[in-house]
């Protein structure tokens, strides 16, 4: 399975264990529902559910979005 996440760099789990940043190549188990997450600070996480088949090179797609805080005003 390859992961690629935009942007690129950010933080990917496999299901609920970082395994390492974006892009990710290795091997998960064949036929098993799998939760893929990537997250970077100043963005919201994203997630996706694949079931890899048997020899199949998957490719999962990320794309985060930014943040947007806005500060207290103090009046």
């Amino acid at each position: 399975m390859r992961i690629i996440a935009e942007p690129a760099g950010v933080k990917v789990w496999i299901d609920r264990k970082e395994v390492g940043t974006s892009p990710w190549q290795g091997k998960i188990g064949i036929g098993k529902v799998t939760e893929i997450k990537a997250w970077a600070e100043g963005y919201r996480e994203e997630r996706k559910i694949n079931i890899p088949a048997k020899g199949e090179m998957k490719e999962v797609k990320l794309t985060l979005k930014k943040t947007h805080h806005h500060k207290r005003q103090n009046y």
